[in-house]
């Protein structure tokens, strides 16, 4: 959280995008809580009142934000509270859509366009990698825009993306020299991170008290020209189903603790939720996961974890290694204990499983083999070698 001392806040009532009047605005107490794949969060208490969806610019010679109010409470002195989200919201609108031998920024600008908050493409600037078929059902442009950037990254480019401080969609080749300093990997992609929940809750448990914990809604949709409780935000015109109709279903089953504690994206907990039934056994249920990952992932080959779970489950494919990614995640999704083995041979080859604790006993489970054969109560065996377990896979 960065408290706020020095700098200028503005604010404006129009919800309108590009027709912004920003009038600058006494304020105190102001911090900001920046987050790298979320929207960001800014508080701060003023006496000027303003409406929900007005928009907030904060400037200093260090900072730039730009969002719009969501949360108003008045307070002692004849101030106001206000909760104010940054406009990265604003691109979880989720969308439906394919595209041919088109470059990611071609992609980019068809994807923003199909948005309902009237959204800039100007930030968007020419790329040069063509795609021969990319296709998405009900995925946010956000991570629409984060898996175009993990193609550029394979390809040997690196892309910046983000939202800034007018709410544009900045998607561009970064320079591979900045500031006098040379890199081949401007970031750390990782495909295990969530961002359909951006503003949420959690707890963190330390030998059975909760040591942290932060609360809002994730409910909250802003858009230009509004913020509301709605949920559903589907941009496609061929789909008129809730975003709300797989969090709801089989909410018995969910073990939040270890969604936590492994902080599994809600698009694995959703699916293993579709999976699983109510009142079934964790044998049974083990086993409808196992035969859906059969019957729905591909097996893809390369060396060690490249997609994680998440990436795995976008894709439909993967080594054995992101297979086992998948499966352990639902599994612990759904309040079943998993754990990762793995057999190595002298010569560095290797093959990895799953087992789950079922019955009193760690049960083998295997779906990452070329073979048409998977295991249910075994394992492919034909790498040999010693065997390894673990609780979170180090390749």
């Amino acid at each position: 959280m960065l408290g706020l001392a020095i700098g200028k806040l503005y604010y404006s009532h129009s919800t309108s995008r590009g027709s912004a009047n920003f009038k600058e605005m006494p304020f105190h107490d102001a911090q900001i809580e920046w987050k790298r794949e979320e929207a960001s969060t800014m508080s701060f208490k003023s006496p000027i009142k303003l409406s929900e969806a007005d928009r907030i610019r904060y400037k200093s010679d260090t900072t730039d934000f730009g969002g719009q109010v969501y949360n108003i409470k008045k307070t002692t002195n004849d101030d106001y509270q206000y909760e104010v989200i940054s406009y990265l919201r604003l691109y979880h609108d989720k969308v439906t859509c394919s595209f041919s031998n088109m470059t990611s920024s071609q992609i980019m600008k068809k994807v923003v366009a199909m948005s309902k908050n009237n959204l800039s493409t100007a930030g968007i600037k020419t790329t040069n990698i063509i795609h021969s078929n990319l296709k998405w059902e009900k995925t946010s442009i956000w991570d629409i825009a984060q898996q175009l950037c993990w193609l550029e990254h394979q390809a040997g480019y690196e892309v910046r993306c983000q939202v800034d401080a007018n709410g544009t969609l900045l998607f561009n080749y970064l320079d591979k020299q900045q500031k006098g300093y040379i890199f081949d990997n401007a970031f750390d992609y990782n495909e295990e991170y969530d961002s359909s929940d951006l503003i949420t809750s959690y707890s963190v448990v330390y030998d059975g008290k909760v040591v942290a914990s932060a609360n809002a809604s994730s409910s909250i949709i802003a858009k230009w020209g509004y913020v509301t409780e709605m949920e559903d935000c589907q941009s496609s015109s061929t789909s008129t189903s809730s975003s709300t109709s797989t969090t709801k279903k089989n909410t018995s089953l969910r073990d939040d603790a270890q969604i936590q504690k492994y902080n599994i994206p809600s698009k694995i907990v959703d699916q293993a939720l579709k999976i699983a039934k109510v009142g079934n056994s964790d044998y049974n249920n083990a086993k409808l996961i196992h035969n859906w990952i059969n019957k729905n992932v591909g097996y893809v080959g390369y060396a060690n974890s490249q997609r994680g779970a998440l990436g795995t489950l976008n894709r439909k494919g993967g080594n054995c290694c992101d297979h086992s990614n998948l499966t352990v995640a639902m599994l612990r999704s759904i309040g079943i204990k998993a754990r990762y083995a793995h057999a190595k041979t002298s010569g560095g080859a290797g093959h990895v499983w799953t087992e789950a604790y079922l019955n009193g006993k760690w049960f083998t489970m295997d779906n990452g083999t070329r073979s048409t054969t998977k295991y249910w109560g075994s394992h492919y065996n034909g790498m040999g070698g010693k065997r390894f377990t673990y609780e979170r896979l180090p390749f």
